[in-house]
């Protein structure tokens, strides 16, 4: 559902769209970055969508990243 490779693509496309890359942390982006960027997105998404009727790229970003991250400490542990 998504490696680190394919979020950090998918969130690179979704930046070509909107000036929004000027809240989020320079690249490279490693895993602190990442959690940094998912709660910048997280608070993004909240303030935009007081509710989601229609598909939003930012809540499916969103959502891949926290399937990655329960997936990795799952395979940590």
């Amino acid at each position: 559902m998504g490696t680190p490779e394919s979020l950090k693509y998918r969130l690179k496309a979704l930046l070509k769209e909107t000036s929004n890359s000027l809240l989020l942390p320079p690249e490279p982006w490693w895993d602190g970055e990442m959690e940094e960027i998912a709660k910048i997105v997280n608070e993004f998404i909240t303030a935009e969508n007081s509710v989601i009727d229609d598909y939003d790229p930012w809540a499916e970003w969103l959502d891949r990243y926290h399937f990655h991250r329960s997936r990795s400490v799952q395979c940590a542990t």
